[in-house]
């Protein structure tokens, strides 16, 4: 029994060290630039998505339904927030 137990354990243990085996964790950021620094944090371990597309205002911008669709699937959603404004 323990040995089972012990080839059980050290599958897992080998199998999640392979790169590639694994599904890579879905991230959405708000901008493209924000995708940048996502994306050198993570690796080749995320894959990294935008919300707001190329040209939009993203302080008027409405995610579409298909939009939310994914981003309820996300395991992450990165935000910033700026420090530069004062808060009154």
């Amino acid at each position: 029994m323990r040995a089972v137990c012990l080839a059980a354990f050290l599958s897992c243990l080998l199998l999640s060290g392979q790169p590639g085996l694994a599904a890579n964790v879905k991230a959405f950021v708000s901008i493209a630039p924000q995708q940048y620094f996502a994306q050198k944090i993570g690796g080749d371990l995320v894959d990294v998505s935008v919300l707001v597309p190329p040209g939009a205002d993203p302080h008027t911008y409405e995610p579409k339904p298909r939009q939310m669709a994914e981003l309820a699937k996300a395991a992450v959603t990165l935000q910033w927030e700026s420090t530069s404004k004062r808060r009154g």
